[in-house]
């Protein structure tokens, strides 16, 4: 069996040490948000055992929660995207990712003189990303180090851009105009019949409850066409290619497809002015929250997330959809100036960031 502990002993020899200078003026203000872990298929298959030997052993999970304390919203997440059983779970390969991930956060961190007990931590409220930020805290402090947190569960619908149901149902009549408009259905059309192909191939692996896992932005009409959606698509192909368990009519460029496809759909809704308006209402004041309150933040989320406050803030638009473990650097300065880099990259930046005043109170 995998030995957790020693894994994390042997790879955090170098961890933060407090010798590093705590800064005196608080900026930049840094807010790093976080693609989760590798995981498993959100849409439910037939070899159940075999993905849910995939998952984490519970001790390890219970080892790294201690002294975690998660604060929920009044309501719990029902997202159906969160994934039911062993379906969406985060991976062992994915908590590795995240201690990883967490030594490369903390080296972000110390180089602006920060210490561990400067991080606000915050997360959506699906196991996944829970457990991501469990690893990511653990690369960060280290095994025989961890202070106790809180993490702020609180945010899940906003830190999103397909809540279900949706913040407002103006947001819902932008998505079903944007999705039913001729030009998006041409677009969408030009591979249908590549989509009705690797849907045909992919069935025999599919569960019979894989019909009632709905997600991804203009997914969930009532009478859906047939087939597995571009989302759905995606998501099962890329989980089989990363474990060589691709069947034998599905080429590693129609991997390639069914990605590009999905993350072109997602940017042509949230590139659109009124959709851009009608999310910044919720997901811009919590970046104002966290620079006026904290001094670090740290968000375990999605790739929706990224992508969408990538296209609220303006940035460049990245080649290659963020893959698990990405990440978000957004570098806020006094001013409002910020900076925004996509694993490490500098991909945008402006100015508009008001931390005179912040909507909402509490620390978050």
């Amino acid at each position: 069996m995998f030995n957790i502990r020693l894994f994390l002993s042997i790879s955090l020899l170098f961890r933060f040490t407090s010798s590093s200078p705590n800064s005196k003026s608080s900026f930049p203000r840094l807010i790093l948000i976080h693609r989760h872990g590798d995981r498993t298929p959100i849409t439910p298959l037939l070899d159940q055992e075999y993905w849910a030997s995939q998952l984490p052993q519970p001790e390890h999970i219970k080892r790294l929660s201690e002294g975690v304390n998660i604060v929920r919203g009044e309501e719990s997440n029902s997202h159906l995207a969160s994934g039911s059983g062993c379906w969406g779970k985060l991976t062992m390969t994915g908590l590795l990712q995240m201690v990883n991930l967490g030594q490369t956060l903390q080296e972000i961190v110390s180089s602006h003189g920060y210490l561990p007990s400067d991080v606000r931590w915050v997360s959506t409220d699906f196991q996944r990303t829970l457990e991501s930020l469990l690893g990511v805290r653990a690369g960060f402090e280290g095994e025989s180090g961890l202070e106790e947190i809180e993490v702020d569960a609180t945010r899940t619908n906003e830190l999103i851009p397909d809540p279900q149901p949706r913040l407002t149902e103006k947001q819902a009549e932008l998505e079903r105009d944007i999705v039913n408009s001729e030009d998006f259905k041409a677009w969408d059309g030009e591979h249908e019949a590549d989509r009705l192909r690797l849907s045909e191939v992919l069935s025999p692996l599919l569960s019979p409850s894989a019909s009632t896992v709905s997600f991804g932005v203009g997914e969930e009409s009532k009478s859906p066409p047939p087939g597995l959606q571009w989302a759905k698509l995606s998501e099962v192909l890329k989980c089989l290619s990363t474990r060589d368990l691709l069947p034998p009519l599905v080429s590693p460029d129609d991997v390639v497809l069914a990605s590009t496809h999905a993350s072109k759909r997602w940017f042509k809704i949230l590139d659109l002015p009124s959709m851009k308006s009608s999310l910044s209402k919720s997901a811009l004041p919590l970046l104002r929250r966290w620079a006026v309150r904290n001094k670090v933040t740290v968000v375990s989320a999605h790739d929706s997330t990224l992508i969408m406050y990538l296209a609220l803030l303006g940035c460049e638009k990245p080649e290659v959809w963020p893959g698990y473990g990405a990440y978000l650097e957004i570098r806020v300065e006094e001013g409002g100036m910020f900076e925004v880099r996509l694993n490490g990259d500098k991909v945008g930046g402006g100015e508009g960031l008001d931390l005179g005043e912040a909507e909402g109170g509490g620390e978050l």
